[in-house]
């Protein structure tokens, strides 16, 4: 079985037919009793205006006087499932919404469910970032509307493709002209002709290596990557470095420290032994109003210990109120980025007299 225009083979050999001329064919009688079997025929559009009907050739596998040929056309005349173009796909479902009849339900419910997928709004198609291209957003109302749009934005791009890879080979000619000229000492080596120069690199850091000989004995506060949960060993080269155990500053503490000039700090505390000239303990009198203990990370810290503070005698007025508030180092914590909020609660003494007695008494409230 073969099928043909009229008027002949297409000689330009456009649905790619084989060497005989035919679009499908059975040449190992796959059917029963040696007959050839051939399911699906796709009937395509005739490209001669002049004669535009259709019609199939038929060709026995060895003609002769005695061959005989015979042909059998199932034509359930509804849609169905076979052989289809997106031309004629992308119609389909809008022809269905209004012909259900002639569509076999099963294929309609396909039909239906794949035209769903394309129902989108300002989906974004074409995204590289690599290449820092930001795509295109397409709102569409089901295949066809899809189709139709995609086809557009393809074939302006197609009419500026030469453009764009012109851009693109210039810009990285000139970025790898710079990687070698400027960072030659700065990138290693494996990383100065990469296509994707913008990816990230691989590192380690030294938290061992890096260290002085006096942090290097010691088990606590060695270090930066002692606070962050870091062992005091150099990493192995990789592009994300990630600490086994979290922020040490969880576990920690911080002091407040009220006005000065108001002798306001009554707090004592104490610390580590400066071994190079004693084994006693440091420490500090009436240095920090209050030590705050922090909380879990994304937690609010809300325990503060502190101790009351009197003024005997009395200020007479408080215009303003400042604090500070430092880590265990003694260091000003300067990060504005944190928010924190604070109930102070202030007793005022008012003296009045007592004129029930003999003699006037002040007393205090």
């Amino acid at each position: 079985m073969g099928y043909e225009t009229s008027g002949g083979f297409l000689p330009t050999n456009p649905y790619n037919l084989n060497s005989n001329g035919y679009l499908v064919s059975d040449v190992n009688f796959s059917g029963y009793y040696f007959n050839s079997y051939i399911f699906n025929v796709p009937l395509l559009p005739n490209s001669n205006t002049s004669e535009p009907f259709y019609y199939l050739t038929v060709r026995n596998y060895t003609p002769s006087e005695k061959s005989q040929v015979l042909l059998r056309f199932n034509m359930p005349q509804r849609y169905d499932f076979g052989f289809v173009r997106i031309r004629d796909l992308s119609n389909e479902p809008v022809f269905a919404t209004s012909n259900v009849s002639l569509f076999n339900p099963t294929y309609y419910t396909a039909l239906s469910n794949f035209n769903t997928q394309f129902i989108m709004s300002n989906r974004n198609f074409g995204y590289n970032p690599t290449q820092n291209i930001a795509g295109s957003n397409i709102t569409a109302t089901g295949f066809g509307d899809f189709i139709r749009q995609y086809t557009s934005l393809f074939n302006l791009y197609q009419s500026n493709v030469q453009i764009l890879n012109s851009i693109t080979s210039n810009v990285n000619s000139n970025m790898f002209r710079f990687i070698n000229d400027y960072l030659l000492y700065v990138l290693p080596e494996y990383a100065r002709g990469r296509e994707n120069f913008t990816s990230a690199l691989t590192f380690s850091i030294l938290w061992r290596t890096a260290l002085t000989p006096l942090y290097l004995k010691a088990e606590d506060d060695w270090g930066l990557g002692y606070n962050l949960g870091y062992a005091k060993e150099d990493t192995p080269y990789a592009t994300i470095q990630r600490a086994p155990s979290f922020y040490k500053i969880l576990d920690d503490y911080i002091y407040l420290k009220l006005n000065v000039q108001y002798d306001m700090n009554r707090m004592d505390f104490g610390g580590k032994e400066n071994l190079k000239e004693s084994t006693d303990s440091t420490g500090q009198i009436n240095g920090y109003n209050g030590k705050l203990l922090l909380n879990t990370f994304g937690s609010y810290a809300q325990t503060i210990i502190q101790n009351p503070v009197y003024f005997n005698p009395p200020i007479l007025k408080l215009d303003k109120l400042t604090f500070q508030w430092f880590d265990t180092a003694g260091t000003l914590i300067t990060n504005t980025e944190c928010d924190w909020n604070a109930a102070i609660q202030l007793v005022e003494d008012v003296p009045t007299v007592n004129i029930k007695g003999k003699n006037p008494v002040i007393i205090p409230r």
